[in-house]
């Protein structure tokens, strides 16, 4: 799995970026897919096989990133670590 997420977001057909909430110091990290017709055919069988092994929709390209397990709600992933989720180089706001 993380050899097909490397890949993809190095072809661009995978991101994430963080959306500002209503507070000040609160976000969301959003997983986005790019939509079928933008996807490069080369990648587009990685971008499936990722998907289900995911358990995420074909019809959804932006998925909201939760700490824990299991996702909470439709258009959620549960990642049980922040550490995949904030490398290093992360700048903490405070």
């Amino acid at each position: 799995m993380i050899t097909l997420l490397r890949q993809l977001q190095l072809t661009g057909d995978i991101g994430m970026r963080v959306q500002p909430k209503g507070r000040a110091l609160e976000e969301t990290l959003l997983f986005t897919f790019k939509t079928r017709g933008e996807v490069q055919p080369e990648t587009e069988a990685m971008s499936k096989e990722l998907r289900e092994i995911l358990g995420l929709p074909a019809g959804r390209s932006e998925f909201r990133v939760i700490f824990g397990q299991q996702p909470n709600a439709e258009g959620e992933i549960g990642i049980g670590s922040t550490t995949a989720i904030w490398s290093p180089s992360a700048r903490l706001r405070r």
